[in-house]
């Protein structure tokens, strides 16, 4: 009696994983994305192109890992990247992607972000106290499958990177160097300030001012400049201007009276000093603009403590 019973209940087991055998594969014959390897994506870097007081520009770069035996094409890709879960860009790749089997593929993606999102964001994560936060990064790949046609295959990553934190470029004063009949030089003290848990440095700077929607004046600056991680560096930019010029700019300002502003622009190539890929020669635009009568009147104050020396 022992035995039947033990006969009995080994049929019941067989039978019950016949049953599911067949049922998997009935449902993976009706509904072939069950059985669909999905790719892995990782983060494999970010890169800062271009910033300005409007927007950062720069590539995030997809590595997409196929484990599965079988590759596909993309022809699309549509993405988006999250910081400190706040969304900052949506975009779409318009061109074909080759997911090769048993492979991965690295895809650079152009990022655009708009730097007031960027700022309020930032000041955020600064009132908490933080220095890095969780970047992440989903993608919608749309691909000629046919049983994925109708909707894509969803992706998503995160990874925990230092915060970007745009330089902030303040003019503080500006001092008389030489006043000629050829030519008056004079220098502007500018100050950058660097809230970045890593140093940069700036070369091949440029500069131009221009007074009342005008170009005043412009130059470059050959000197390396190192800002320092959570600091401040104050440069001295010489600048210089012939006497016909400062005549007609001082007529134009004596019409207009009080209402005076000035523009100051300021570019540069922006290297990590730690060798951050992050930065990889990017380029630097930063301004600073306010009240002529302010400039003037702070200038001022610096020629008198130099008479005084």
């Amino acid at each position: 009696m022992k035995r039947t019973g033990w006969i009995v209940l080994v049929l019941i087991l067989v039978l019950a994983g016949g049953y599911l055998v067949f049922r998997w594969q009935q449902r993976s014959q009706k509904d072939p994305e069950a059985t669909f390897i999905k790719p892995r994506i990782e983060m494999a870097g970010m890169q800062i192109l271009h910033i300005d007081k409007d927007y950062t520009k720069g590539n995030m770069k997809i590595l997409i890992d196929n484990p599965a035996p079988v590759g596909f094409e993309a022809d699309s890709l549509a993405y988006q990247l999250y910081i400190a879960g706040v969304k900052v860009v949506q975009s779409s790749y318009p061109k074909h992607v080759d997911i090769n089997s048993n492979d991965s593929s690295l895809i650079i993606l152009p990022v655009t972000i708009k730097n007031e999102e960027l700022i309020q964001t930032l000041k955020q994560l600064e009132q908490k106290g933080l220095d890095s936060t969780e970047y992440t990064a989903k993608a919608n790949i749309y691909t000629d499958l046919p049983f994925l046609k109708k909707k894509p295959v969803e992706l998503k990553v995160s990874k925990k990177l230092p915060l970007l934190r745009l330089p902030e470029l303040k003019l503080v004063d500006a001092d008389l160097d030489k006043l000629g009949f050829k030519q008056t030089k004079y220098s502007v003290r500018t100050e950058i300030t660097n809230k970045n848990v890593f140093p940069f440095v700036l070369r091949n700077a440029r500069f131009q001012m221009n007074l009342n929607g005008e170009k005043f004046t412009e130059g470059t600056m050959p000197e390396v400049v190192n800002i320092p991680a959570k600091g401040k560096a104050t440069i001295e930019v010489p600048m210089s201007i012939k006497p016909n010029q400062l005549m007609e700019t001082g007529i134009d300002l004596l019409k207009k009276g009080k209402k005076n502003t000035y523009l100051f622009v300021f570019e540069a190539t922006l290297v990590d000093k730690e060798d951050n890929k992050m930065f990889d020669n990017s380029k630097l635009k930063m301004e600073s603009s306010g009240d002529l009568r302010e400039l003037i009147k702070n200038t001022r104050e610096v020629i008198k403590e130099n008479k005084k020396k």
